[in-house]
């Protein structure tokens, strides 16, 4: 789980300590699930997103170590973003010596602003994810709560059926949806600004 009371700029200050496996298992948590998804929607398989994330990541670590990463000179997720491409553009290349051809919802040639986003697309479903992860692990929701919250939101159930499936009132299911996007809400503004604070 992501710890939202660390911001990124406080984890790339403890990686200055030598041996801080706790900072770079945290990045790794962070990053990896974005690099891999932006993999992916550049038409790379699960393997090779895979392999992709992992190189950046061993990347990353390598340019701060060396101190080649300036946070002055740009946001932590540009420099991640631009070492994944190049990745990209290594795994393409290997499928297209093998005859393969990729294809995804955003071209190698794509402009710096189209990678942007695909990137913020990503970080968005990542940090939704985390939400309702910490939701569901919070203890704070009774359990047909969740189960009324899951089943209209995420599985887009109609409210009489999750009524009549839980022993609710459509009033009841529509009230746990409405307290359960109110609570992820509040959790997805925590990791924004985590998040946020990679400049």
């Amino acid at each position: 789980m992501i710890d939202a009371t660390v911001t990124t700029s406080a984890l790339l200050a403890a990686l200055a300590t030598p041996g801080n496996q706790q900072a770079w298992a945290e990045i790794d948590h962070r990053y990896r699930p974005i690099l891999i998804s932006v993999a992916r929607k550049a038409g790379l398989g699960d393997a090779d997103a895979d392999v992709v994330a992992q190189d950046a990541l061993a990347d990353l670590f390598a340019s701060l170590q060396a101190k080649r990463y300036d946070r002055s000179r740009g946001r932590l997720r540009q420099w991640l973003l631009g070492i994944c491409r190049l990745k990209i553009a290594d795994a393409r290349r290997r499928e297209a010596s093998r005859g393969h051809t990729l294809s995804g919802s955003i071209a190698e040639s794509a402009s710096n602003d189209e990678w942007t986003q695909v990137w913020e697309i990503e970080q968005r479903q990542v940090i939704l994810a985390e939400a309702i992860d910490r939701l569901r692990a919070s203890g704070k929701m009774q359990p047909h709560t969740l189960a009324a919250f899951e089943m209209t939101a995420l599985r887009n159930i109609p409210a009489s059926e999750v009524a009549a499936q839980l022993g609710l009132t459509a009033q009841e299911v529509y009230l746990a949806k409405s307290r359960c996007l109110e609570r992820i809400r509040t959790i997805i503004d925590e990791l924004n600004r985590v998040y946020a604070d990679d400049e």
